[in-house]
């Protein structure tokens, strides 16, 4: 397997054609699953009172479907003989710094993301939907909640900003297309939190990506966002 060392570099040379599978993975990480999203939500929208566990419910569909989305990258790069690390996941990247960086970015971006909101909200203009029913009531809730939590935080981070941003700089020798369809993408596939939900997700998804493009690396990323993720379970 090839080893790409910097995933993101500020200027390619040269703009390349995809792989096959990669080409269709980037369309439906991009198109098909937001859309999928959009259209599930749109037929059965979220009803508390229909959710009797919400582990067989929605925390076990989740997991399987964040899974899904790790396995079809890394079938995909195995197929055209690429190593993880070309999309900003290496070894070395592991460490206290990064790890610091994720917490600090952390911090920021809530009080960004809450400004927002407030504004968004005080404004009239647009209100996010109440999700409180998925958070997890129990211990055993809280578990699988945890291990959905770390799972997202893997599989999302590498689809959205490693996979597409990397793989849209490929086809169009820029990565701000990936930041921008990458953010975009990230926010409609949230679509069951509301219009204003998949807004702050969108601008959250931005800022994921700025931090990779200024990390070169996804373990920040993915320390923030699973992080953030086990904090809402505690209600915080």
């Amino acid at each position: 397997m090839t080893d790409d060392s910097h995933p993101v570099p500020d200027k390619i040379e040269k703009r390349v054609i995809l792989p096959r599978t990669q080409q269709i993975l980037l369309v439906v990480f991009l198109i098909i699953y937001p859309l999928f999203q959009w259209l599930m939500n749109y037929i059965s929208p979220p009803d508390a009172a229909q959710i009797e566990s919400r582990i067989l419910q929605l925390y076990l569909p989740s997991l399987v479907l964040q899974i899904l989305i790790l396995a079809s990258i890394m079938l995909a790069l195995i197929k055209d003989g690429e190593h993880i690390s070309s999309l900003g996941l290496k070894p070395g990247d592991i460490s206290l710094l990064n790890f610091a960086i994720g917490i600090a970015f952390l911090a920021v971006a809530v009080i960004i993301l809450n400004v927002l909101s407030r504004a968004l909200a005080y404004l009239g203009m647009i209100t996010t939907a109440d999700i409180s029913y998925i958070l997890p009531k129990t211990i055993f809730e809280r578990i699988f909640w945890i291990l959905l939590a770390v799972s997202a935080g893997i599989s999302e981070e590498i689809c959205f900003r490693g996979y597409v941003i990397t793989r849209m700089a490929r086809l169009t020798g820029s990565v701000w297309p990936g930041v921008i369809l990458g953010s975009l993408a990230f926010g409609a596939s949230h679509s069951y939190q509301g219009l204003g939900g998949v807004i702050i997700i969108g601008v959250y998804g931005m800022m994921f990506s700025l931090l990779f493009l200024g990390r070169g690396s996804l373990v920040p990323c993915i320390i923030a966002h699973a992080l953030q993720d086990i904090v809402a379970s505690f209600g915080m």
